[in-house]
């Protein structure tokens, strides 16, 4: 990997101090329910993954997993952006449509959570480094 790609080359590039475990926990939660969305079926075929929030469950599911298990919200804010950062409306509305489905499978609050801002309508403000992190901060092959 570039050294420039990964999560030290934010430090050495931009002096922005990125918190390497939540880099590394929300990128690897982020893919943990692809085991059960990809299952082998009987005819040798993977389940198709379903929409969920408007793209693959998996976004959502994992979201959810990890605050049902007490994860701290800056790892699942993180890991709900770990294809897109909140850098603009457009990229901001795909975490946060995750983080509310998460919400709904819980019956849970995502405000309350500490996991959307008040408004409910972008991620936690103010933004940091702990925010923007996920993506592209680490690539896990």
């Amino acid at each position: 990997m570039p050294r420039s790609r990964s999560w030290q080359g934010y430090w050495e590039t931009d002096q922005l101090m990125l918190d390497r475990d939540l880099v590394i926990a929300s990128q690897v939660l982020h893919d943990l329910p692809q085991a059960l969305v990809f299952q082998w079926g009987g005819n040798g075929q993977s389940r198709t993954e379903r929409v969920m929030a408007g793209t693959g469950e998996h976004h959502s599911l994992s979201v959810a997993e990890s605050v049902f298990r007490g994860m701290p919200a800056a790892v699942c804010v993180a890991q709900a952006c770990a294809h897109t950062h909140p850098g603009t409306p457009q990229d901001e509305a795909e975490p946060v449509a995750w983080i509310q489905a998460a919400g709904v499978l819980l019956g849970i609050d995502p405000k309350a959570k500490g996991l959307l801002a008040l408004a409910g309508d972008t991620v936690p403000l103010p933004r940091g480094s702990k925010t923007l992190c996920a993506t592209s901060a680490i690539t896990i092959s």
